[in-house]
Order: C-alpha cells, then sequence, then structure tokens
C-alpha cells in the first residue's frame, strides 16, 4: 500500500504559554487552524489512491520559555480535551487513518536533558505505568509542583479512548 505520510504536531506559540489558560487557548486554536490541512490531505489521498499515515504526532510544546508550566500542561483536564478535540479532527478530516502518536522513552520529571526541547509523548516515559494513572483528571492552576501531578495522563486518557482495542 502507498501512503502519505505527515508529522501533525500542535502547539502553542512561546507567547502565548504566559499561563496555563493561555497554553491551552493557543493550544485549541492551533487545533483548529489545522482543520484546512487535514482537508487538503483527505483531497491528496482521494485523488490519488493512497492512504493518510501521521507517522509521529501529537502535542509538541517546544520553546525554552515558561518549560514549568509546559510540563504541567501534561497533566491538566485541558490536555485531554485538547487531544479529545485533535483526534475527532483527525478522524473527521482522514476517517481511520493511521495516527502513530509520539512516545518519548525517558526518564519523567522536571524539563531536562531532551525535555528543554519539547514535552512530547503520550506518558512521561517508559517507567510511567498507565494503569495507576489517577482516575480524576485536575485541571491546574499552574502552582502545582510537576512531581505533585506526574499521575495524571490525560494524553494518555485520550489516546485510549480514541484508539479502538482489537
Amino acid at each position: 500500500m502507498r501512503y502519505v505520510a505527515s508529522a501533525p504536531y500542535f502547539g502553542a506559540e512561546d507567547a502565548s504559554t504566559g499561563s496555563l489558560d493561555a497554553l491551552l487557548k493557543a493550544l485549541a486554536a492551533n487545533i483548529d487552524a489545522m482543520e484546512p490541512t487535514f482537508k487538503d490531505f483527505a483531497k491528496l489521498v482521494a485523488e490519488y489512491g493512497i492512504a493518510m499515515t501521521a507517522y509521529e504526532g501529537g502535542q509538541g510544546l517546544n520553546g525554552t520559555t515558561n518549560q514549568p508550566l509546559k510540563h504541567l500542561a501534561q497533566h491538566d483536564q485541558r490536555m485531554y480535551d485538547a487531544y479529545t478535540r485533535y483526534l475527532a479532527l483527525w478522524k473527521k478530516s482522514l476517517g481511520d487513518a493511521l495516527f502513530m502518536h509520539f512516545d518519548l522513552a525517558g526518564v519523567p520529571g522536571i524539563p531536562e536533558n531532551i525535555f528543554q526541547y519539547g514535552c512530547w509523548g503520550s506518558i512521561g516515559g517508559v517507567l510511567e505505568d498507565p494503569a495507576v494513572c489517577a482516575p480524576s483528571l485536575p485541571t491546574l492552576a499552574g502552582t502545582e509542583t510537576i512531581a505533585s501531578v506526574v499521575h495524571h495522563c490525560p494524553k494518555y486518557r485520550a489516546l485510549m479512548e480514541t484508539v479502538p482495542v482489537p
């Protein structure tokens, strides 16, 4: 089978990351802005009779500004909402096209090493056990420590609810 592939990340400009509210609103706006691109890909795959795939994607909060807030955003209820919105748009535009979410196999925690370049992955790292993610997803104020919310896995939950179980 032939594919056209993309890496559809959604994110926020550093200038809009001064608070969790601002950051998450910017994510929603960026997701909404992707609809024309997804529709263009849908036309392309239909015209050429090929399949669409995302070889990696999800949220990509990069840049060195406000890293602690970017890390907290990973564990906020509104990140779950962002992923639900994002994956619904993908499915609306491209149907059941393959979407491979990026997973970073690293150590979860404070921004350091690779994390200085962005916040990616469905869970914080390979040592995180999604089975023990807290059942309630908090809406954060931005003053919490990353360690105090690290076991909330809103992205993982959104992905798990969207992907069909074989």
